[in-house]
């Protein structure tokens, strides 16, 4: 049977600006140690908690690639089918791509077109994540919609996708948690998903329309459900000149920022079937807008969490998490709005210290 139009999901309140911390109960910050920079030593202190790698381990195995015969159980209907296709790719030379085209916005009169792609796992799957990556050269609502269902749940939200997907973007990865044995994992493309009689007109060439995946990857779960972060593997980095820097005791790191040093980075990767609780201290001493602390998961636009304030002591700070693949970053910001810095500079001093300490960091699965 033909499947029935996505109801909208609904909208979630906008993430709030950040918002000055009230100062809480001073606790003592153990000392920043330089030779345990990171970026300049080459690694941390034996006992350190905080230990980094150049960059994380790939765990994954790819299932396709879309470029020869496919030796697993697609299945897609005879209208408006997905093909393989050689104008775009992420991985070799190959992508598949929808069977929503130019052709569409020609034949339709107020009734969604379906574009959809089943993958029938075999029973003895041993479920993970799914990890793939998408290119949408127009994809916007209501014109269309991209959503992922997983025995018929929708995993991946169409405004999630649309919003990833938004402006001058090439390949995007997304992804999916699967279950051990038999699942049934759809990929849909619907163009008018709302059934309306007019719809704006594409920001781009007919010709140019069009939604293409490839490179189809799967990774285990994460055995553990009370996780630890500082078992797992980290990088630290960012833009420009900031980094993070350990504390003599291990336990601690501490980025520190001015106008031109940039953002500095803790980033890792979780692997989840149903999303947890990331928890963490930080104390910051920060003014917006010139820098602030945030959280962000898969390079979204939109943080999960931010903060700034003149905090005297440790904060302890909860975000809910989302199942699949999710990497988080722990970035102290420079200059998030992107402001001019004689803008920044006209505001005057900050009185405050450009500074982020953060410890304690932990992953309790769902």
């Amino acid at each position: 049977p033909p499947t029935p139009p996505p109801t909208p999901p609904p909208t979630p309140p906008p993430t709030p600006p950040p918002t000055r911390r009230p100062k809480s109960k001073p606790q003592s910050v153990p000392a920043m140690n330089d030779a345990a920079n990171f970026a300049s030593s080459g690694g941390d202190p034996p006992t350190s908690k905080w230990s980094f790698v150049p960059s994380l381990t790939d765990r994954s195995s790819q299932l396709e690639s879309f470029e020869k015969y496919s030796n697993l159980n697609w299945r897609m209907g005879p209208v408006d089918p997905w093909e393989l296709s050689s104008t775009h790719s992420y991985y070799g030379e190959g992508s598949i791509s929808s069977g929503i085209s130019s052709n569409t916005y020609f034949d339709t009169a107020g009734v969604p077109v379906y574009s959809n792609l089943t993958l029938v796992t075999d029973g003895n799957f041993e479920g993970g994540v799914l990890t793939f990556r998408v290119k949408a050269n127009s994809l916007m609502l209501p014109n269309d919609a991209f959503f992922v269902m997983v025995d018929g749940n929708v995993e991946l939200l169409p405004d999630v996708a649309a919003r990833r997907l938004k402006g001058d973007v090439d390949w995007v990865e997304f992804s999916v948690a699967v279950g051990a044995g038999e699942r049934w994992v759809t990929w849909v493309h619907v163009y008018n998903p709302f059934g309306l009689r007019s719809l704006p007109k594409p920001k781009v060439d007919l010709d140019d329309v069009g939604l293409w995946m490839d490179d189809l990857r799967h990774t285990p779960f994460d055995t553990h459900t009370n996780l630890d972060v500082y078992q797992l593997e980290k990088t630290t980095g960012g833009r420009g000149a900031a980094s993070w820097r350990v504390s003599s005791d291990g336990d601690t790191v501490s980025a520190l920022s001015s106008y031109s040093m940039g953002n500095a980075d803790v980033e890792f990767a979780l692997y989840s079937p149903r999303g947890g609780t990331l928890e963490y201290s930080v104390r910051t001493s920060t003014t917006g807008p010139i820098d602030d602390f945030a959280v962000i998961f898969n390079d979204d636009a939109t943080p999960a969490d931010a903060i700034f304030g003149d905090m005297l002591g440790f904060e302890r700070r909860t975000i809910e998490v989302p199942g699949g693949k999710v990497k988080v970053t722990l970035r102290h910001r420079s200059n998030p709005g992107g402001y001019k810095r004689s803008m920044l500079k006209s505001l005057g001093k900050a009185g405050t210290d450009g500074k982020t300490w953060l410890e304690d960091v932990s992953f309790r699965a769902n």
